[in-house]
């Protein structure tokens, strides 16, 4: 059965924490990777120099994005039905030189054509949502096709110094 929470190994070993992470990630069928941005606005350029207090603010908007494109691609109901939620992970790279969040994305009991519909509405969506609420921000969205690449391209950074503190597990948003 999924365990749809992580437990870090009792080691001070970040390696292997990292590798058990990635495995445990392993479970699913990611469907979307997702890269969201944080630029300034009239330049393009990365926000640079953010302090930790400055890093809440992110995961704001990252949430605020997420209930957008739960709306756009379940549907108005999608806060009362949690189990048709879209499944998500979100890592947030570089917050103190370019911070951006790094995601996964898993389309809850579909069918391949529900599927194949859920992922249209995602990446129609995507970038329009973000930069609704971060208009100097950019969306990379890549539909997934080597999940353990993915998974180790969103890992990467928890062998920072940042280690799980700017990390949102899956089911962080969800409703129920």
């Amino acid at each position: 059965m999924l365990s749809r929470t992580f437990a870090a190994p009792a080691t001070a070993d970040a390696v292997r924490i990292a590798a058990e992470w990635r495995e445990w990630i392993g479970q699913w069928k990611w469907d979307r990777f997702v890269t969201l941005t944080f630029n300034q606005p009239g330049s393009g350029r990365p926000v640079r120099g953010l302090s930790d207090s400055a890093v809440e603010p992110l995961r704001d908007k990252l949430k605020e994005w997420d209930a957008r494109m739960q709306r756009r691609v379940i549907g108005s109901n999608w806060f009362n039905v949690p189990d048709n939620q879209l499944f998500c992970l979100y890592t947030l790279e570089k917050p103190g030189v370019n911070p951006h969040w790094h995601g996964l994305v898993h389309f809850w009991m579909a069918d391949d054509d529900e599927r194949r519909r859920q992922g249209e509405k995602f990446d129609r969506w995507a970038n329009e949502l973000w930069q609704d609420l971060v208009p100097a921000g950019d969306v990379d969205v890549k539909t997934v096709s080597y999940e353990a690449g993915a998974i180790d391209y969103v890992g990467k950074s928890l062998l920072d110094q940042l280690s799980y503190a700017n990390w949102v597990p899956p089911d962080s948003f969800r409703t129920a």
